[in-house]
């Protein structure tokens, strides 16, 4: 028995290597197309990925936001140019984005003077675990207490 929290339904496959979109199983020859949760990173191995992954990680692994990023800037910096936005804000997760777009939107509508401004949401669809996420679910809306967001 795994001492990892039960928050998810697993799936009695585990797998040991990957390329592109094909996964492999301890016991399998023949290889599985990913498909469905991060679906789109499964395998990987992209030689341009791999390397620009390893030079990295050569430099430094990690640094907090609390520093500068040169890379993270010229990412920022790019994005703004195709998009038209004056700023760039980078998450780890869709949880942290949904955060993000919650906070956002409650200020926007705070500076316009709107006390309590509505939030819409996806039904039947998952916003991530936090507090202010899972209670934008279809779930929560069920509750007497919860008719606005």
């Amino acid at each position: 028995m795994s001492h990892v929290m039960n928050t998810y339904a697993r799936q009695p496959v585990a797998f040991v290597r990957g390329q592109g979109v094909w996964l492999w199983t301890r016991r399998q020859e023949v290889p599985r197309r990913a498909r469905g949760h991060r679906g789109e990173h499964a395998g990987a191995q992209h030689p341009r990925l791999v390397a620009a992954l390893s030079e990295q990680i050569r430099r430094v692994m990690h640094t907090s936001n609390l520093f500068q990023i040169p890379l993270q800037e010229a990412a920022a910096d790019r994005i703004a140019e195709i998009t038209g936005l004056d700023e760039v804000f980078f998450c780890n997760s869709g949880l942290e984005a949904n955060e993000a777009a919650i906070k956002v939107a409650r200020k926007y509508g705070h500076e316009r003077g709107i006390d309590e401004p509505a939030i819409i949401v996806m039904e039947k669809a998952f916003h991530g675990r936090s507090l202010a996420t899972l209670s934008a679910g279809a779930a929560a809306r069920s509750r007497p207490d919860s008719s606005r967001w």
